[in-house]
């Protein structure tokens, strides 16, 4: 009597949790349609693109470049993205933000976010640029980058 009682408490406590759970990851959709994140997101992936593209040779056709575009905005990573929200915030701190993304100010706030991630990204990519740079230029005499300058010139 008492294994069948534990069973059906632990059974109904792992309702409970799957509930709760799945509670929580409408709210951080329903936040996620809101707050601007699938915009930045968007933006992220345009950014990759524009990366990937300059990185790899000009003869790689268009084609490629759309469909990677078209893999990157995975609809699982929405799904994971979500996970995080409800991973790090409650229930009660979700739907506060719900609330003040419907405000005027919060749908103003959102409607910048997209504008927000392009304005980090392109940062982002100038100080690595400068990171890169200045660290390359302090790192000119180190013996693997001169090994690795005599065999990009052919030298064994």
């Amino acid at each position: 009597m008492q294994k069948t009682l534990l069973a059906l408490t632990l059974c109904l406590a792992a309702l409970g949790a799957s509930a709760n759970t799945d509670s929580k990851r409408q709210l951080a959709a329903e936040l996620m349609n809101l707050d601007g994140s699938k915009q930045a997101m968007q933006v992220s992936n345009q950014f990759l693109v524009h990366q990937t593209r300059i990185s790899m040779p000009f003869t790689i056709p268009d084609a490629f470049f759309k469909k990677f575009e078209a893999n990157l905005n995975n609809p699982q990573l929405h799904q994971d993205v979500a996970d995080i929200y409800a991973k790090h915030l409650s229930e009660a701190e979700m739907q506060a933000a719900i609330t003040f993304y419907q405000s005027p100010e919060g749908k103003a706030l959102a409607s910048k976010v997209g504008l927000f991630a392009e304005a980090f990204a392109g940062l982002s990519a100038r100080y690595t640029d400068f990171a890169m740079n200045s660290t390359l230029q302090e790192f000119a005499n180190h013996p693997a980058f001169l090994q690795l300058q005599q065999l990009q010139q052919g030298q064994p």
